[in-house]
């Protein structure tokens, strides 16, 4: 997806549905034990929106944070993370859409919300803002609700190596596409289960060996 259809490499895109399909048609199996494991975006994005509103409310939110149901009540301004997670809220970002202020009328600020690692910072609406002693942000949601705020504009910060390279680079591994059927086994800690899907496949000596 896309805000300008003119970034949609439309041919591209089927290219490479359909050399993946053509890998995957005929499938094996591995053992089960511990793989060097290469998520593509669009596992990562299914992975991180549990970080976000998997629980029914968002790990983000001043409220949430306020009531100790985020994951991170307690745990702010620790380093939670590896240094190659930085996640920021950004409705300016070029990948980003949006109006530029709340629900409340409040101007949106840009956050960084995991800094290299580090939980750093958290969304406030007015009313939570107010209760905590801080600013509202501009993540406040139209009242009544139970949320009090969360991020909308989500941008991890990738780093510059292509999956190619990460595949060229991996002696024997697995190459994930996409997950599905997520379910949240323990909120307190954010372990989530899964399955995979749309093309799972083994790598060996830095080339895709098979389907799994």
């Amino acid at each position: 997806g896309s805000h300008a259809i003119g970034r949609v490499d439309v041919r591209a895109l089927a290219q490479r549905a359909a050399e993946k399909a053509v890998l995957a048609a005929d499938q094996g199996e591995v053992p089960a034990g511990e793989y060097t494991t290469i998520l593509e975006p669009a596992a990562v994005g299914e992975l991180l929106y549990f970080l976000l509103y998997g629980s029914s409310f968002c790990h983000f939110s001043g409220l949430a944070l306020r009531e100790g149901q985020s994951f991170f009540a307690g745990r702010m301004g620790q380093k939670l993370f590896g240094d190659n997670i930085t996640l920021r809220d950004d409705v300016l970002h070029p990948d980003q859409w949006g109006v530029a202020f709340d629900a409340e009328g409040v101007p949106r600020k840009s956050l960084t919300l995991i800094d290299k690692g580090v939980a750093a910072a958290m969304t406030y609406d007015r009313a939570t803002a107010r209760a905590a002693g801080a600013e509202p942000t501009g993540h406040g949601l139209a009242v009544p609700n139970v949320y009090g705020s969360f991020p909308q504009n989500i941008v991890l910060m990738g780093g510059s190596t292509p999956v190619e390279e990460m595949i060229r680079a991996t002696r024997r591994g697995i190459l994930v596409t996409r997950l599905w059927y997520i379910r949240l086994v323990d909120p307190a800690d954010l372990i989530v289960t899964g399955l995979t899907r749309d093309g799972t496949f083994l790598i060996e000596d830095g080339k895709i060996a098979k389907g799994l």
